[in-house]
């Protein structure tokens, strides 16, 4: 439970005041974020895992998923979680990509849309299905590397 307080909270301070006009998080965050709170200093610096992330196109109005993860996942041990970003209102993936880095710096594969309103919540749904199904497809950085039981979403 710890872990997903310090997540909660380090969302909230990815969108503190000093982000880049295009950018809802701050480039720069472990510099632009202050903190007294133990938790939260521990998990606003950069995690362990290296990161690397992809883009895949898609037909429908968000025009593509982005997803940030922990480079290596195919020879990772074990199948990593999975958060899935809900944009609000005019927030793109694109635009909270720095946040998305820092938390697959942790371990995690954060996944999002260009989705401007994600209203209904179809186009984070749909990026799961996308994900969910990497994960069955041979050949995939995602194969078999997804913990299909521990997945949120958050936004």
């Amino acid at each position: 439970m710890q872990g997903v307080l310090a997540l909660c909270s380090l969302s909230a301070l990815f969108s503190a005041p000093g982000a880049a006009l295009g950018s809802a998080v701050p480039d720069r965050y472990e510099t632009a974020v202050k903190t007294q709170a133990p938790l939260e200093q521990k998990y606003l610096r950069p995690g362990p895992f290296p990161t690397a992330n992809l883009e895949h196109p898609v037909p429908e109005k968000w025009k593509k998923y982005i997803v940030w993860y922990p480079a290596g996942l195919a020879e990772a041990e074990k199948a990593r979680p999975v958060l899935v970003l809900c944009n609000g209102t005019g927030v793109r993936a694109s635009s909270a990509a720095a946040m998305m880095r820092h938390f697959a710096s942790w371990g995690f594969i954060i996944l999002g849309s260009e989705d401007e309103n994600s209203w209904e919540g179809l186009s984070a749904q749909k990026s799961l299905e996308w994900l969910l199904a990497e994960n069955e497809r041979k050949g995939s950085v995602f194969y078999r590397r997804v913990d299909r039981k521990a997945v949120g979403a958050f936004g």
